[in-house]
């Protein structure tokens, strides 16, 4: 056997009895065949990587295709290179997150044509979503009327059957019932869970995964992992078979184009979290602890819990890298900060989104129901309504900045803007506070106002995203140290020697003078640091 597929096969064969692991792996082999002239990519990740995120129709104008208008914003941006498409296929609920074909653009957003035009300028992350498609899929209505090609595509259920132990994503039912078949559907009734134990459907799955990579995919999320696989009497969630299916993506892309980075997405606690990332499973995984450690700080004034988490995972292997982020189309995730601060504080970030109205999303466990995700527009969530708010949310991203890693920043929170909650009222759906659609002529004129709260924020993102890709200092595997010096002020080292940066942030709306003295240049002011951190002020000093 060829030694660039012995490690497929090894991982077919603990994923597949022997009959079914030799037609995976004899379909894995045409599909790569198919693929592996795809044009090889440069360095993995480097300090000049920043990742916007963003829908596809974000922005809007009459009578052009969505993707035509953000092609138009993205000649604005500065200091970001690569851009994250949430999924931008034909889907029929949770905006885009229920595919009905995975291989077409939507058409009301545009084609291929304008995804690759985007792509001549910036690297491109699409999204995988590989747990579950939508119930109104080609693929589900010729499994329901039993089209023998689709069999076993999609998981059926025996009635009756105990299913107790599994971890719950969501509040709704697990099982929906659609033509007399009891069908597993971890998230809704229109996103019916496929079936991973049926060959079939991997090399299908793998099929577009390479697919994409054609496209022009530098970066691919992984949705949902952690829920791939399904073993009856566990979890199901975190199986190793789940992470076997991780690892034979990463063996195929290895061979088809080595340079192309899977992200997982797995917002739960942290240990569970960067289990994924590995030598021979994904490069990259969401900094998840990240937004409620840095909502807590400013909540506080103190970064303590913060600074120890930073301090606790320490650097991780050559070609690895964490992805960080403060906001995305979802809410703020609670799980990933679980036992990094405790649960009476972790309560107290619950309460203060009440009371900035926002929305508090449960899970259940075993009849019991805890708190998930805090639904409420980052901005919002840190804002006092006074005239710190916008040095406050700025001071917030050069946290983000600062830390090893890939800075991921969401379209809203680059252009500044408020929660959706018309959105949510219309739609009773609580994550619509993050998802509004907004028009491109009334968005480009404030962006031009220098009054405005959109023209300051992404002004003042744009500035630290321009100054961080100029500093070895902020290559994504440089060393990091944190600095004790004063719990009202987040404090870094990053980087050796001569590219050596020191990271300053003040999260408290009182002045500071520091004790230890700093005799450098501030590298975001462009003046000498004297030594005092104003309100909110972030400092990046160098020798």
């Amino acid at each position: 056997m060829n030694n660039k597929y012995s490690s497929i096969k090894k991982r077919l064969d603990f994923l597949y009895n022997r009959r079914d692991s030799e037609k995976a792996f004899e379909g894995l082999k045409k599909v790569i065949g198919k693929y592996d002239n795809i044009k090889k990519k440069g360095k993995m990740f480097s300090n000049k990587d920043a990742v916007l995120i963003t829908y596809a129709d974000i922005v809007k104008e009459k009578g052009v295709k969505p993707l035509k208008t953000f092609n138009k914003f993205s000649k604005k941006l500065k200091g970001i290179n690569t851009v994250h498409f949430l999924p931008f296929f034909p889907y029929s609920s949770d905006d885009g997150f229920s595919i009905i074909d995975y291989r077409e653009v939507d058409p009301k957003l545009g084609g291929w044509k304008d995804v690759k035009n985007i792509g001549k300028d910036f690297e491109l992350m699409f999204d995988f979503v590989l747990n579950h498609m939508s119930a109104n899929s080609r693929w589900f209505k010729k499994f329901l009327k039993g089209n023998p090609n689709y069999k076993n595509y999609f998981i059926e259920i025996d009635k009756g059957r105990d299913l107790s132990d599994v971890f719950r994503a969501r509040k709704s039912p697990l099982v929906h019932r659609f033509d007399g078949k009891n069908i597993w559907t971890t998230f809704s009734k229109d996103q019916v869970d496929l079936n991973y134990k049926n060959p079939k459907v991997l090399v299908e799955m793998i099929d577009i995964l390479l697919f994409y990579v054609k496209k022009g995919a530098k970066i691919i999320r992984l949705d949902a992992i952690a829920y791939l696989w399904k073993k009856i009497g566990t979890g199901c969630v975190h199986l190793k078979e789940s992470h076997e299916v991780v690892k034979l993506m990463r063996d195929i892309l290895n061979i088809v184009n080595p340079n192309v980075a899977l992200i997982t997405e797995t917002n739960v606690v942290h240990k569970d979290n960067i289990s994924y990332i590995g030598e021979d499973e994904a490069q990259m995984v969401y900094q998840f602890p990240l937004p409620p450690l840095v909502l807590h700080a400013f909540y506080k004034g103190n970064a303590n819990y913060l600074l120890k988490w930073i301090d606790s995972i320490g650097n991780l292997p050559k070609g690895m890298c964490f992805f960080n982020f403060l906001a995305s189309h979802d809410g703020i995730g609670l799980l990933g900060a679980k036992g990094l601060i405790p649960e009476k504080e972790r309560k107290e970030l619950c309460d203060a989104a009440k009371e900035k109205k926002g929305f508090i999303q449960y899970k259940e466990c075993k009849g019991k129901e805890y708190p998930y995700e805090l639904d409420i527009n980052y901005f919002d969530a840190l804002a006092e309504d006074d005239k710190l708010d916008v040095k406050r949310f700025l001071a917030a991203h050069a946290i983000a900045f600062s830390l090893a890693g890939v800075p991921g920043i969401y379209f809203h929170s680059l252009v500044g803007s408020r929660g959706w909650r018309e959105g949510v009222k219309n739609t009773g759906i609580k994550r619509k506070i993050n998802r509004e659609k907004l028009r491109w002529k009334k968005l480009k004129k404030e962006l031009k106002d220098k009054d405005s709260r959109r023209y300051k924020i992404f002004n003042g993102i744009s500035k630290m995203l321009k100054i961080k890709k100029k500093l070895k200092a902020f290559e994504p595997e440089a060393d990091q140290k944190v600095l004790s010096v004063d719990h009202r002020i987040f404090s870094i080292e990053r980087g050796k020697g001569k590219n050596k940066i020191i990271a300053l942030i003040n999260i408290t709306d009182e002045k500071i003078i520091l004790r230890k003295k700093f005799k450098r240049n501030d590298l975001i002011s462009g003046k000498k640091f004297e030594n005092v951190l104003e309100p909110y002020q972030a400092v990046w000093i160098s020798p």
